[in-house]
């Protein structure tokens, strides 16, 4: 016997499935019973790509699996994007040659192409040796500038794009002119980006707290709020991008230190900026085990820096 339609009840939510046999679908329809507390942006549970794969081309499968988590944003960022530069008259590395050779000789949607058998063992025989290199300069806490071409930002842009994602872009601000943000790379970038029209959102560094660290440069966070204010001029000069999502300043966890540079940021650069952006770690990579995934206690960890970070903004 087929349910035509379906009634739950539970802690004051109503759900209403109507159940069709034909297709093997169902539609769920949801009434609250009660007043809405809060609502969250629709891209809420978002991701991140890390700058350091930035010439690993995407596959089909992954972004067919990447396709259930949207709407979402698809963060281009971490440590490795303090050290990215872009080159637009740069050759394509040989991983992009392999890719958009095997593009070019398709026809149809670019988003519905899949990589050949051969081409995908290529591709993952390289990835061994750029994960060590990885692994070796997260451990040694020393990076080197990496070269990224247009090639590289039209991989990234159609992996986002056909996985029905919205890229936030993480831009270099290690690159100085004295104290202050050097822009000229970061217009070369936005200039090609503009030129191809793509619809992107926007971020200036990472973990600014441990620049230092990093690459000896010291960056606090008054200077920083003054930087991003030259990246909200530079992007209103377009007219694609003077009302693009611009998102900072990406601190680490909000210890003492953090909080310090995130509340001379706000002074004079919170007006910049659509959300204030900080990092979470539940756990340590290195120790870390199954079970501490599903622990409530790790996941309750979260919400005290929540309200640390609501006090300080």
């Amino acid at each position: 016997m087929y349910l035509t339609a379906c009634f739950i009840l539970l802690a004051d939510v109503l759900f209403t499935a109507d159940c069709s046999p034909e297709n093997g679908t169902v539609e769920l329809k949801l009434e609250l019973k009660t007043s809405t507390r809060s609502s969250l942006n629709p891209r809420f549970l978002s991701l991140t790509v890390d700058a350091s794969l930035a010439s690993e081309p995407k596959s089909q499968k992954l972004m067919t699996l990447t396709r259930g988590l949207s709407p979402a944003y698809l963060r281009f960022g971490g440590t490795k994007s303090d050290f990215l530069l872009f080159d637009p008259s740069k050759n394509r590395s040989q991983e992009e040659n392999i890719f958009w050779d095997v593009q070019t000789n398709k026809a149809g949607n670019l988003c519905d192409q899949t990589l050949p058998p051969d081409v995908e063992h290529t591709l993952r025989s390289h990835w061994p040796s750029q994960e060590r290199l990885i692994l070796k300069e997260t451990f040694w806490n020393k990076y080197r500038n990496t070269t990224i071409t247009k090639s590289t930002v039209d991989l990234l842009y159609r992996f986002a794009n056909c996985s029905g994602l919205h890229l936030i872009f993480g831009l270099n601000a290690l690159l100085r002119k004295g104290n202050e943000w050097s822009s000229s790379n970061a217009k070369l970038l936005i200039d090609y980006c503009y030129f191809k029209k793509y619809n992107l959102s926007w971020e200036l560094g990472n973990e600014p707290n441990s620049f230092r660290k990093k690459s000896g440069i010291y960056v606090n966070g008054y200077q920083l709020g003054k930087d991003f204010v030259s990246l909200h001029d530079l992007l209103s000069k377009y007219p694609s991008y003077k009302n693009s999502g611009l998102f900072g300043p990406d601190t680490g966890q909000p210890k003492t230190k953090s909080q310090n540079l995130l509340r001379s940021f706000l002074q004079t650069g919170g007006q910049t900026i659509n959300s204030v952006t900080w990092h979470h770690y539940y756990i340590n990579g290195r120790t870390a085990t199954i079970e501490d995934f599903i622990s409530s206690n790790v996941l309750d960890t979260l919400a005290p820096e929540i309200q640390t970070v609501l006090q300080v903004c």
